[in-house]
């Protein structure tokens, strides 16, 4: 495991705790799937386990890190064009329905 950077957790979340720290502990960063924990204690169980390892801990909320949520916000706070923005309802999905 010396070559390896980091590790990617896309476990069910009532693994996260035990793998984590196992992670943590192998001074490997350490990238999650949200919901990262099953309460506050897990997660500041987590936390804990990656600043006394000195490693990186991240979770999968990758959308609202995204440049295009950026510009979208941007675009559509422009109260000149759409008036005063109360509220976004953003619906989606991954992948194919009809690919295999």
């Amino acid at each position: 495991m010396q070559d390896i950077d980091a590790v990617y957790l896309p476990f069910s979340t009532s693994l996260h705790l035990k793998w984590a720290i196992v992670v943590a502990h192998k001074k490997k960063h350490l990238l999650m799937e949200k919901p990262v924990a099953l309460n506050v204690i897990e997660i500041n169980v987590i936390v804990k386990a990656c600043e006394e390892n000195e490693v990186q801990f991240m979770d999968g909320t990758m959308w609202v890190h995204n440049l295009r949520t950026t510009k979208m916000h941007e675009f559509l706070s422009d109260s000149e064009r759409f008036g005063q923005l109360i509220a976004v309802l953003k619906v989606g999905r991954c992948g194919n329905r009809g690919a295999m």
